[in-house]
């Protein structure tokens, strides 16, 4: 029997942790639950395959609720969850976790990996690398490395859901466009003022020193090769894109052609786009980049069917 209702009943009471949210505007966290949570709807569609007995998914530190899509599926399906959970989100994980009356907790002890049939993994090429070594039977690892995102922007009208692929999960996270790349002849201009009404609704969150030192970096940069057009966009030569993102600035490069974008399938986890598709990677549509449908695959790997022990 399927523990839906349940699962539904949980997530639907998640609202009362967002204070635990760090990083985030109160309405960024607000935002960012709500959207996560519209995809859930259809779980139910996809619960006709077992789940491992017990599955620790380790999350990653960027986005709060990289988790919520995965243990409800696992849950809904009849598995148990430990979440391996990062420092920093570790109060708002151990207050999900807290008292649901289903068969799911969080814990920042390595030594539970040892305890899984199934281990989900996200995080840095290096975290992959150390976990496998440090499994038991690495077979039993499924693992999404350090990936990036970009964008391909073509018709001016979609300035504003680029502006909500910026803001949501304030730019953190291997979704969130790390390059915008465009021909419109003004599309820096066009973003800063839908960031500027984006951000009006949403605020910015904490944007930490390091965070702040990449900012100032890519400023400076821009003064001298490129353009500073607002304080939340900056324009470079397509040359200088590096798969980074920060909170609070957004970089376009402009170019003539898709041919211009620097896709590596290999290292691309999603590209934003409102004209040509990639071969090879998961296209989706500006607006939808940090978004991701349900049933979908993620980095390459159609995740609902690999969640089963092989």
């Amino acid at each position: 029997m399927s523990r839906w209702p349940d699962v539904e009943a949980w997530l639907a009471g998640l609202d009362a942790h967002l204070p635990l949210v760090p990083d985030l505007s109160p309405e960024g966290a607000r935002m960012a639950l709500d959207l996560a949570r519209m995809a859930l709807r259809e779980v139910p569609e996809h619960l006709d395959r077992p789940a491992p007995a017990h599955t620790v998914f380790v999350a990653s530190s960027t986005v709060f609720t990289v988790a919520l899509e995965w243990c409800a599926v696992l849950l809904a399906r009849g598995g148990r969850v430990t979440l391996k959970v990062p420092r920093g989100l570790e109060p708002w994980y151990a207050a999900i976790t807290r008292d649901t009356g289903l068969p799911l907790e969080a814990t920042t002890d390595r030594r539970v990996l040892a305890t899984a049939d199934r281990v989900v993994l996200m995080g840095s090429d290096a975290t992959v690398e150390a976990v496998r070594a440090a499994l038991p039977d690495p077979s039993r690892l499924l693992a999404f490395g350090s990936r990036h995102s970009l964008a391909w922007w073509t018709d001016p009208t979609h300035a504003v859901d680029l502006a909500l692929d910026r803001v949501l999960y304030d730019g953190r996270g291997c979704m969130a466009p790390t390059g915008i790349f465009s021909p419109i002849p003004d599309a820096a201009e066009r973003l800063a003022e839908a960031l500027e009404r984006a951000r009006a609704v949403v605020p910015l969150g904490t944007v930490h020193p390091s965070e702040h030192a990449w900012i100032r970096e890519r400023t400076a940069l821009a003064r001298v090769v490129g353009r500073v057009v607002s304080d939340r966009v900056v324009e470079l030569p397509a040359r200088l894109w590096v798969p980074r993102s920060a909170p609070g600035l957004a970089v376009v490069h402009p170019v003539a052609t898709f041919a211009d974008v620097p896709i590596d399938p290999a290292r691309t986890s999603v590209l934003g786009t409102d004209g040509d598709v990639a071969e090879g990677v998961r296209c989706v549509e500006l607006g939808r980049m940090q978004r991701p449908e349900l049933d979908r695959l993620h980095d390459g790997v159609p995740w609902l069917t690999a969640l089963e022990v092989w």
